[in-house]
Formats: structure tokens, sequence, C-alpha cells
């Protein structure tokens, strides 16, 4: 029990210097490979909320560590979402946030088929 309330302390204590770390995030303090990553939010950066910015350095973070193959893999994914009608980015959310997570998981893992739609564990 003591141990777990020093663990408790010790995070807390820890989390501070993050915390003001991402109150003062600018874009000038970004490393290049985080400026490319998150380019898209350069325009509009300062009217991102603190927790917003650290979350997306996170992400930006996660990112680069993925393998490449990985990274082209989601890439792919997302044009193909991008390229989908609203409608159908619709239906495909909707179907998405019905699905159990034992579901999403398979559904991560599954191939693409081959003329390149969306897999039918997804898109059904």
């Amino acid at each position: 029990m003591r141990r777990a309330a020093t663990r408790l302390m010790l995070i807390g204590v820890l989390s501070v210097p993050t915390l003001a770390w991402a109150e003062t995030l600018p874009w000038a303090s970004l490393s290049q490979e985080q400026q490319a990553t998150l380019a898209d939010f350069q325009p509009r950066w300062d009217e991102i909320s603190d927790a917003r910015r650290s979350q997306l350095v996170e992400r930006a973070q996660r990112w680069s560590n993925l393998p490449d193959e990985r990274r082209q893999a989601i890439l792919t994914r997302w044009n193909e979402i991008k390229s989908l009608s609203p409608e159908a980015r619709d239906a495909l959310r909707q179907r998405w946030n019905s699905m159990s997570p034992d579901e999403r998981r398979q559904a991560l893992g599954a191939p693409h088929t081959s003329d390149g739609t969306m897999p039918a564990s997804i898109s059904n």
C-alpha cells in the first residue's frame, strides 16, 4: 500500500514539468521530424490548446517510432477512407462505432482486398 502511494506521488511530481512544458510548446521548439509530421497543424498551432498540442506531439512521436511498412499501410488506408464519399465515410464510421474492441482489433489486422477496397469486416 505504501509502495503504491509512493509511486502515485512520484508520478505526480514527474508529470508537473511535462505539463509546464506543454503550456509553452511553441512550434519552433518541435524537431524537424515533428514539424513535418504535424505540418497540417502549423497554421493554427497557436490556437490549439496546450493539452491538444501535447497530445499531437505524443502521437507524432509514436508515428516516428513505427516501422516504415506500418506507416505506409496506415497511409494507404487513410487515403482509401479519404477517397470515399461523405455518405460512405459516415457509414464506415457508424460501422466502426458499433464494433466491439475485439472486432476492431480483428479489422485492423485484416488484409486489404486485391481491388483496393476496404475489407468486408469494416465496410459491411
